[in-house]
């Protein structure tokens, strides 16, 4: 979730379909009262090693900032296909 201030939370689809099942009044909710903590950033730099050590299940993604400017967000299933080859 971005903010004016960059991120400030995530919402992974775990997270969600658990917070619509707990919640009858889930769809009335904002965003900020459902997401949780944001991802850790990272930079383009770091390796697999220190990227694949930071997820776990309650962090199910990384946030990698990249030298351009941009960010991209590396999941629990890219790690798998990485190692995979």
């Amino acid at each position: 979730v971005l903010g004016e201030e960059g991120f400030v939370g995530a919402v992974d689809e775990s997270r969600l379909f658990r917070y619509l099942i707990d919640h009858q009044d889930a769809m009335e909710k904002r965003i900020d009262e459902v997401m949780m903590p944001p991802f850790p950033m990272e930079r383009e730099e770091d390796s697999i090693e220190h990227i694949s050590s930071l997820i776990s299940r309650e962090v199910p993604a990384v946030l990698v900032h990249l030298d351009s400017g941009g960010c991209h967000i590396i999941t629990r299933n890219d790690i798998i296909k990485a190692i995979a080859g």
